[in-house]
């Protein structure tokens, strides 16, 4: 693995759309290798369960392509939509066609859907945040992001595996 800068990301990135890689390929194989990354920490994935906290860009698109692949291996995957995403978006819909259960912070009063799937989940793949423009951690995002925080900080919490950045 490589480590690099949000800049060099950039770069790269920018590298790859002038060969002809497209962000959705990008997106693709990027879900892909973080998918099979979970399985090999998890082992099993039957009777397992994945929250997936997704962000509004194209970090969260990884997100829901590892979602999909988790989901169709065996594990029982909640996608978490943290902020808006764009609509209609394609990486959710497949997501949910793969049966994925999508749960949008928006409608969650009292955060009473996300404290039931942190109860229950196994392992917890935050694509909120992720190289693009910086953006303010506040009022539902922060509310979300805190409610993680506290479960992931016990003893008995998910394992956590974070694309690009950790929120």
């Amino acid at each position: 693995m490589k480590v690099v800068t949000s800049e060099q990301m950039r770069q790269i990135e920018t590298r790859c759309e002038a060969a002809g890689i497209s962000t959705d390929s990008l997106m693709d194989k990027a879900g892909l290798a973080v998918a099979k990354r979970a399985r090999h920490h998890l082992g099993h994935l039957t009777g397992v369960h994945v929250l997936v906290l997704v962000g509004p860009g194209n970090n969260g698109g990884d997100g829901l392509v590892a979602a999909g692949h988790l989901q169709r291996w065996g594990a029982r995957v909640t996608a978490y939509i943290c902020l808006d995403r764009r609509d209609p978006d394609p990486r959710l819909e497949a997501a949910v066609r793969r049966g994925v259960r999508a749960v949008e912070a928006s409608s969650d009063d009292g955060l009473a859907r996300l404290a039931e799937a942190l109860e229950s989940a196994h392992m917890v793949v935050d694509s909120v945040l992720g190289t693009g423009r910086s953006r303010p951690i506040e009022g539902r995002l922060n509310e979300v992001l805190g409610r993680v925080s506290e479960v992931v900080g016990t003893r008995r919490g998910p394992r956590v595996v974070a694309l690009d950045l950790p929120s």
